[in-house]
């Protein structure tokens, strides 16, 4: 576990454009200033599915723009092996993970889930194929890198891919992938293969914390989202017009809208002039910080996956009334010692396995 509450913000897809508006330079460098002299830890981008002609920016291209602006907040990337083929994915995470200095993160769509699976293991023995320090950088005997610890990863499943990938190790060696299980299966790859686990409500981080699984991934972060889809045993079936006393039609509507875009808490609310969030803390800062600290206390939770009424405002309100209260716990930092997401998360880099030579 992390030695401080992890505070991470999630940009859904619908947002990232908002905020990395190309026609509105200031802007996105507004935004990055704010978040890196915020403290938080991490940034999500993506990872929902967002309603029909809405505008987006793939996540990668956005965690590349929001790297040029930022020099601390980690950035966590949503892609989709369904959509990207792994090795593309390694190496463009790869790439990206160079270029911010080891601050970036994957989450994992996880749809199929055989897919998903597959793919972690793919990208992961992809990103160590080249060992960084295999770059000896020789100009004097025009030796670049020592060739023979280049190796192929012969992998075959889902995807078959030989390798090597064409970028050099990232300075994280392997980038912690972020998993948000939908179902029990997902729960059960998640605890297995993922590095950060993000959990929809408070019931659910407890099961995941009592559970004991001998092939679970160790030094895991579990994190409370505070914005997912609302599931369809709370949405329920017709309502008794004889007992409703509310507008059954406006009812029908509003809830066929839940069910047809799949909507998390904080969209509905958003298609219907409101505001909110998946589990809602709501009342004064020192409330609010209590809340916080006693999920962190009782070891429940590692940290919390924010998602604001209103930006930039409602992050500035976290930031100038709730962190002050943390960083007075000790529950926050001051500054970024750690300089790469992993060491953020205090997960410990993997070691290289054996393969093949190219």
């Amino acid at each position: 576990m992390s030695r401080h509450t992890v505070v991470g913000l999630h940009l859904d897809a619908a947002v990232v454009p908002h905020v990395l508006d190309p026609t509105d330079p200031a802007r996105r460098e507004e935004f990055g200033r704010s978040i890196d002299e915020a403290g938080i830890d991490f940034v999500v981008l993506g990872g929902d599915r967002p309603a029909a002609g809405h505008v987006t920016i793939d996540a990668t291209v956005a965690a590349t723009v929001l790297a040029r602006h930022t020099t601390s907040v980690s950035l966590v990337a949503a892609s989709a092996p369904v959509r990207d083929h792994p090795f593309n994915l390694a190496r463009r995470l790869g790439s990206l993970d160079h270029g911010s200095h080891g601050r970036v993160g994957w989450l994992i769509g996880s749809d199929p889930l055989s897919a998903a699976v597959d793919a972690v293991w793919v990208v992961r023995k992809l990103w160590e194929s080249w060992p960084g320090d295999s770059i000896v950088d020789d100009a004097e005997h025009g030796i670049f890198a020592e060739s023979e610890r280049i190796v192929y990863i012969d992998h075959a499943g889902t995807f078959s891919v030989s390798g090597p990938l064409n970028v050099p190790e990232p300075p994280q060696r392997k980038l912690p992938v972020f998993w948000r299980p939908g179902n029990e299966a997902e729960l059960v790859a998640a605890r297995r293969t993922a590095d950060a686990v993000i959990l929809a409500e408070e019931d659910a981080v407890r099961r995941y914390r009592t559970h004991f699984d001998p092939d679970a991934a160790r030094d895991q972060v579990v994190l409370l989202d505070l914005d997912r889809p609302i599931p369809a045993s709370l949405l329920g079936g017709p309502p008794d017009p004889a007992t409703f006393s509310g507008s059954l039609g406006f009812r029908e509507s509003v809830v066929g809208l839940a069910r047809e875009r799949n909507l998390t808490v904080v969209q509905l609310l958003r298609e219907l002039d409101g505001g909110g969030g998946h589990r809602a803390v709501i009342g004064t800062p020192h409330q609010v910080a209590d809340t916080i600290e006693a999920w962190f206390r009782a070891e429940a939770a590692d940290g919390f996956n924010l998602m604001p009424d209103a930006l930039p405002s409602g992050l500035d309100t976290f930031v100038d009334e709730v962190v002050p209260l943390l960083r007075k716990r000790g529950l926050f930092r001051h500054d970024y010692a750690e300089k790469t997401l992993r060491e953020r998360f205090a997960v410990p880099l993997p070691e290289h396995s054996a393969a093949r030579s190219a």
